[in-house]
């Protein structure tokens, strides 16, 4: 006599493999839709960094917030209102070689460092307290068309402008701290 499953266990079986499968389509429909909205960077292209590759990750490349470039846009407003602010004008960067050589020559000395590993950057991202802040000086804000009152710091080869009111990333440049 050879044994077989009764009918019922079959079903339960077919019932718990069709679950599954719809809960695994559904998975692979909504995974890219998790992710957050890409700028992209002056060549046009989405750029995304893990921690292991050079720099910081981060869901985009250069940068910068036209409303923390001009810093009397941002005055008076709540923080929540800035930051929206500042992440919803985000656009490319211009800078020539020479300008960031000029901004790194002017910059490397007084600025501080960080690890790439540690943060997440993107256009109007929240900078942590810990993360210790250098002021811009008025020639580099002169370089950059802006930024004036605000602070910096270095992460890897990347120039980073924080507004200071809301403590926001204004700008994110790439390649001017060639030796670090």
């Amino acid at each position: 006599m050879t044994t077989t499953k009764p009918p019922r266990s079959r079903a339960r079986i077919s019932i718990a493999v069709a679950v599954l499968a719809a809960l695994l389509l559904i998975g692979i429909s909504v995974w890219p839709l998790m992710r957050g909205p890409e700028i992209p960077n002056p060549d046009g292209y989405a750029q995304t960094r893990t921690s292991g590759e050079q720099g910081a990750r981060t869901q985009q490349g250069s940068g910068e917030s036209v409303a923390a470039k001009q810093s009397e846009t941002l005055a008076g407003q709540e923080e929540g209102q800035a930051a929206r602010q500042i992440k919803s004008s985000a656009k490319p960067i211009t800078l020539n070689d020479e300008q960031k050589r000029q901004l790194g020559a002017q910059l490397a000395a007084n600025a501080k460092t960080h690890d790439p590993a540690t943060l997440s950057i993107s256009i109007g991202a929240a900078v942590p307290r810990q993360v210790e802040l250098s002021s811009l000086p008025g020639e580099a804000a002169a370089i950059l068309g802006g930024f004036e009152d605000d602070d910096y710091f270095a992460l890897g080869d990347q120039l980073i402008i924080v507004d200071r009111n809301v403590r926001r990333i204004a700008a994110i440049i790439p390649n001017v701290f060639q030796s670090r």
